[in-house]
């Protein structure tokens, strides 16, 4: 266990700058931050795998209090969430009551909620489809060829092209970006907005040059990427995506680590799982 925390501190040393921190003032630190450079954030709560209906209501609590602080403080916020998270995969109708005190919360306040994609809950377009009659600043992850959009819809679209980094400059990259801006300049036709999240910002850069003129694309990083942007003109439309908490690896693997900090992060969850601690994944 000594050795295993030893691991974990060093690890976290290494990709720190990604994470807000591990507490609701660390988070709301980060998007003042931000807000000065002129650029929104989206802040998630790294707490997940939730199998009672304590620690979903802990979480449900956490994001309102969130969202509560946002507005008092008129940070130019929203938040992001996994139904998981509240409870959901414990029992539906707890999860989604959860999830309704949540919205209230964010409508009380005009703040934008984020409902993430995630395998283990396939009703994320059906709640969202009730819900955005509810509150409109509303928005759902859901990968590029979904086809039961809507005019009033807000889409995220998470774009895995930061594998290709090294190969940026080839044919075949440069093919896949322009036929990725193609369906994403297709896409904000038909909804309300469509947010981009990708990591590298070079990669990005290209999407954005090649979607100008849409007035509903917003582009996002994570935390920790967007320090290429340096003028209030390439901040504008942009977002950052900020996680905070102590449930960092799960993250971190999924969403920033490569090579030898993403092995060594694997191993650390792994560990977890096999009762080194609790696995909490985002």
């Amino acid at each position: 266990m000594a050795d295993d925390n030893i691991i974990k501190r060093l690890a976290f040393r290494l990709v720190k700058r990604h994470i807000a921190g591990f507490t609701i003032e660390s988070a709301l630190n980060s998007v003042r931050i931000l807000n000065a450079k002129k650029l929104h954030a989206t802040v998630t709560f790294l707490n997940g795998h939730v199998h009672d209906r304590v620690k979903a209501k802990y979480n449900t609590n956490a994001y309102m209090q969130l969202l509560r602080q946002l507005s008092r403080l008129h940070l130019d916020a929203g938040i992001s969430l996994r139904l998981s998270q509240l409870g959901y995969d414990v029992d539906k109708g707890f999860g989604e009551r959860n999830l309704a005190e949540i919205i209230d919360a964010a409508r009380e306040g005009a703040k934008f909620v984020w409902l993430e994609g995630e395998q283990s809950v396939p009703d994320v377009p059906k709640l969202y489809k009730r819900l955005v009659q509810k509150h409109a600043l509303l928005g759902m992850e859901m990968p590029l060829g979904y086809k039961e959009v809507r005019k009033e819809y807000n889409i995220k679209i998470r774009y895995h092209m930061h594998n290709m980094r090294a190969d940026a400059k080839s044919a075949d990259a440069k093919g896949l970006v322009q036929e990725f801006s193609r369906n994403i300049s297709s896409l904000a036709e038909r909804v309300g907005s469509v947010t981009v999240f990708e990591k590298d910002y070079h990669v990005l850069s290209k999407v954005i040059n090649s979607c100008q003129g849409k007035r509903n694309l917003i582009f996002e990083l994570p935390l920790g990427y967007e320090k290429n942007i340096n003028t209030d003109k390439q901040a504008r439309g942009m977002s950052v995506y900020v996680p905070y908490g102590r449930d960092w690896v799960p993250y971190i693997i999924s969403s920033i680590a490569e090579g030898r900090v993403k092995r060594v992060a694997t191993t650390l969850l792994d560990g977890e799982k096999n009762g080194g601690g609790s696995s909490n994944a985002n």
